[in-house]
């Protein structure tokens, strides 16, 4: 009888949101995930932003090769605004989703997934949007999501 109800109870909830995803930081996510976006979006080191071999470098360097055809990075100097973008300095764009309420500088890295060569570098200002969960209780981004030119800052918080 108890397995019935508990099973009634999870097949309600599920109905009800509908399979969708948590709101921001209503999730938890591990410090590794954290840690991860960190290293595959945020550039660690200083070199010419202009220079393919340069981006290859910092690729291998990175381990980040072939891991998707279109990849995107952001200054160092701006991660206090990535992280903000995660609390009442960003806003509530859908689901778990948050973005920026200011435009960013973002490098698009597009590469050959067949030889893992970098084809382009384009630099571009525009609004960054993350995935913001709950990492050891302080809402953090854990995943970059591709801008696209319809999303733009709303009015409600994210958090």
């Amino acid at each position: 009888m108890k397995v019935i109800l508990l099973t009634s109870i999870i097949f309600a909830l599920v109905v009800v949101h509908g399979g969708q995803r948590p709101p921001p930081c209503g999730a938890k996510r591990s410090t590794r995930e954290y840690i991860d976006f960190i290293w595959k979006h945020i550039l660690q080191t200083k070199f010419p932003r202009n220079s393919i071999p340069d981006w290859e470098n910092h690729f291998r360097t990175f381990n980040l090769r072939c891991r998707e055809r279109k990849q995107s990075f952001i200054e160092q100097a701006d991660l206090g605004q990535v992280q903000g973008i995660c609390s009442s300095a960003g806003r509530f764009l859908r689901d778990n989703l948050c973005i920026s309420r200011s435009t960013m500088l973002v490098y698009d890295v597009i590469s050959d997934m067949n030889t893992c060569n970098i084809l382009s570098v384009t630099p571009s200002r525009h609004y960054v949007i993350v995935a913001c969960y709950n990492v050891e209780n302080i809402c953090r981004p854990t995943h970059y999501e591709p801008y696209n030119k319809k999303d733009k800052p709303g009015n409600k918080p994210c958090i």
